[in-house]
């Protein structure tokens, strides 16, 4: 039930605090960890599939920023910002 009830709650959450998130002159930066990152980790596997968070775990890059650019190519991190702006936004329930 808790897994449910979060699940429906944090797209709301994120809606109305959208400066928790910030891209993109020094990176993707979460002020909200826990929230927030919630958040962005729902996103990744709705627009590059299920096993995203494997093929992160799975990269050889030596930082987190170089692995997710490698999982979410073509697209920039800019791009990829616009992509979870307007994924937050379609998830309006």
């Amino acid at each position: 039930a808790n897994r449910a009830v979060t699940a429906s709650k944090i797209p709301e959450w994120a809606r109305k605090n959208s400066t928790a998130f910030i891209c993109c002159s020094q990176g993707l930066k979460i002020g909200d960890v826990y929230n927030g990152g919630v958040t962005f980790v729902a996103f990744l596997p709705a627009q590059f599939g299920e096993d995203v968070h494997a093929r992160l775990l799975r990269s050889s890059a030596d930082t987190f920023e170089k692995a997710l650019a490698d999982v979410t190519r073509p697209y920039t991190l800019s791009e990829l910002f616009d992509r979870f702006r307007a994924w937050l936004a379609a998830s309006r329930g």
